[in-house]
């Protein structure tokens, strides 16, 4: 389904960005995942390679850090001459209620989320309109949002904003895009079974949760976010941009 494209994941050593990076992997793309730990990364990198017998490259480097951005960017091209896919992975969650929110993790928040995701989008369109275009696309960008940019979430105003952000940021650069053929789409993920999840909360409070607020009752998988950014990824959505795709288990409904 990916056959000879090249992929860019960030957030890429655990959890989603794993699974997305494996998912692409096991489609026959060439992956280059990134995240900010470094050793983990580099073993993450090594253990899907071996497992699904293609290379996944791993770049180890803050994603608000503009200079490792470019240094990343400028790699690929030098070592491919194209990139088809950018998956706007990686991201954090400081959370407080709202008088409790401190400026500095407002901004870390946004930094990450929403600003790094444009600066990324900057250099990956650059690269991406350079493209030949096969079967009516020069290539997709996947963001990752949350339910919490959409519905909000109590005690998360930061994370929630800076999520909100990127469902504009999505909308707006697929306007500006699409006249490109370089389709932007968001993924809005529900309550997932992550390492980041399993640090944030408990895990009464997780089946509380999904009893009360899930129809399908159940905690989502990094999977099931893999397989909907691979459709996204894949050539089959070439007529679709702009969108925002609820994978939440029914909490939206």
């Amino acid at each position: 389904m990916l056959s000879g494209k090249i992929a860019f994941v960030t957030g890429a050593a655990r959890g989603i960005g794993k699974a997305v990076a494996e998912q692409f992997a096991q489609n026959g793309a060439i992956v280059y995942a990134n995240d900010v730990r470094g050793e983990l990364l580099t073993e993450t990198a090594k253990e899907i390679s071996d497992r699904c017998n293609t290379e996944i490259i791993p770049l180890a480097f803050d994603v608000t850090d503009t200079g490792a951005q470019k240094q990343a960017f400028q790699q690929i091209w030098k070592e491919r001459k194209k990139l088809d896919i950018l998956v706007n992975n990686a991201g954090l969650a400081l959370s407080a209620l709202i008088e409790m929110n401190s400026k500095t993790d407002i901004e870390r928040n946004f930094a990450v989320n929403a600003v790094a995701i444009i600066e990324m989008m900057q250099l990956a369109t650059k690269l991406m309109k350079r493209n030949e275009i096969a079967n009516n696309t020069r290539g997709s960008i996947i963001n990752i949002s949350s339910i919490a940019g959409s519905h909000g979430n109590r005690g998360q105003i930061a994370y929630s904003g800076s999520k909100a952000a990127v469902i504009g940021i999505t909308k707006s650069a697929a306007k500006e895009l699409s006249e490109y053929l370089i389709r932007v789409n968001a993924i809005a993920p529900g309550l997932i079974q992550t390492p980041m999840l399993d640090e944030a909360l408990e895990q009464k409070v997780v089946d509380d949760y999904v009893n009360s607020s899930v129809g399908m009752h159940r905690v989502g998988t990094a999977q099931d976010i893999a397989n909907a950014v691979l459709f996204f990824a894949a050539d089959m959505s070439s007529y679709v941009t702009g969108q925002v795709l609820g994978v939440d288990g029914g909490f939206i409904l």
